[in-house]
């Protein structure tokens, strides 16, 4: 009989044997504040792969335009500029070509970038290449 007087049931002491109310709201709070940390990374880590994708363009269609200016003639080289649509976005393109007077070469050089809402040649997230192109008798 002391056996059955010894044990007490988890009522009776006021311990009960799982998660209280609270405890679980608590839980779920830090959770949540863990899971909004995680979405604000994967925002961050979108934007981040966009940016790389404009750029990589960016650098191939300057690297073609400038395959393009040396494997012209010596005398066609000029100075010019175009935008180029790929799909949703549209890359501001333009190339300068510098001939020193006393100098047998041009100074080709070529900036493309995201066009921009005003207009303007990009300066962030542009890529510029420059070459010389030599002049053959």
């Amino acid at each position: 009989m002391k056996q059955t007087e010894e044990r007490q049931t988890s009522l009776e002491t006021g311990h009960a044997g799982g998660f209280s109310l609270i405890e679980l709201l608590i839980a779920l709070t830090i959770f949540s504040i863990g899971l909004l940390g995680i979405a604000g990374l994967q925002l961050s880590a979108i934007k981040g792969n966009i940016s790389a994708k404009h750029l990589n363009r960016s650098a191939v269609l300057a690297s073609d335009q400038m395959e393009r200016l040396l494997a012209m003639p010596y005398a066609s080289i000029r100075n010019g500029s175009a935008d180029v649509s790929e799909g949703e976005k549209t890359f501001s393109l333009s190339w300068t070509v510098t001939a020193p007077a006393d100098k047998d070469y041009k100074s080709i050089e070529v900036i493309c970038g995201p066009k921009t809402t005003s207009g303007d040649t990009p300066s962030r997230g542009a890529v510029t290449m420059k070459a010389a192109k030599v002049k053959v008798d």
